[in-house]
């Protein structure tokens, strides 16, 4: 049950992103690009100081120096380069969605296998994904890309929503129901 109401709060925030991408894609693509050279530089120095801190031997397997190091080190680069980054953010977009759909396809092919019936709104959603992967490849305007990209998280996430209703549901005796015990 935690698990779906986590899917579920991914998906609503999957539509809040979709909907501020579809009314100001500047806006909110530029403070996601800040906010995350912000959070690698603090993460940078938290891993620093936690190299500092620990024991020598954990520190060196840990390699907390060389993660901190490349954290502040890339965080530094998406500030001083906010705009480089924003221009090319579209693109790690669209192929974050399409390994997405990668995902969701051998997800939907795991379902089937284990004989569970929400593997047909699990192949959708993945084909949904991936269609809309391949459309925002396909098109060079910017603006048309994040009205694409905002549409396609919106629909993505209602998506989501319904295989996660539809997931875990017994179709016959090979899978053990979340909750359910022999």
């Amino acid at each position: 049950m935690k698990q779906k109401l986590s899917g579920i709060g991914l998906a609503v925030v999957e539509i809040v992103v979709g909907l501020f991408l579809l009314i100001s894609p500047d806006t909110l693509t530029r403070a996601v690009v800040i906010i995350a050279g912000i959070a690698l530089l603090v993460m940078g120095v938290v891993s620093l100081i936690g190299y500092f801190r620990s024991d020598p031997v954990g520190s060196v397997l840990g390699q907390g120096m060389t993660k901190g190091l490349m954290e502040i080190a890339i965080g530094a680069f998406i500030l001083i380069k906010t705009g480089w980054v924003v221009g090319v953010f579209d693109t790690v977009i669209a192929l974050a969605i399409l390994l997405l759909g990668v995902s969701k396809l051998g997800m939907s092919v795991d379902l089937m296998r284990l004989k569970d019936s929400g593997w047909k709104p699990a192949l959708l959603d993945a084909v949904v994904t991936l269609a809309c992967a391949v459309i925002i490849v396909s098109i060079s305007a910017s603006d048309a890309i994040w009205m694409v990209i905002g549409i396609s998280l919106i629909v993505q996430a209602v998506l989501d929503i319904v295989v996660t209703f539809f997931s875990g549901k017994k179709k016959d005796g090979d899978v053990v129901v979340e909750g359910q015990e022999d």
